[in-house]
């Protein structure tokens, strides 16, 4: 498994812009695990969107 690294920054579009120099290192195919790091300070978004999207691409080892 390969790891990449970086700083993006949340929008009010419910997504993570991946830079350019990162996209070209990452498959074109394929399942990926993704981790997100952030402030625990930060205020929680009023909407669970974003949640419920991710919930719904748990594998079973995700889930277990």
């Amino acid at each position: 498994m390969k790891a990449v690294e970086f700083e993006t920054e949340f929008t009010d579009r419910n997504n993570l812009p991946l830079p350019a120099t990162v996209a070209r290192q990452l498959p074109t195919q394929g399942r990926a695990r993704v981790i997100v790091l952030f402030d625990a300070e930060a205020s929680p978004r009023a909407d669970s969107t974003v949640n419920v999207q991710f919930a719904r691409e748990d594998t079973p080892e995700d889930i277990g």
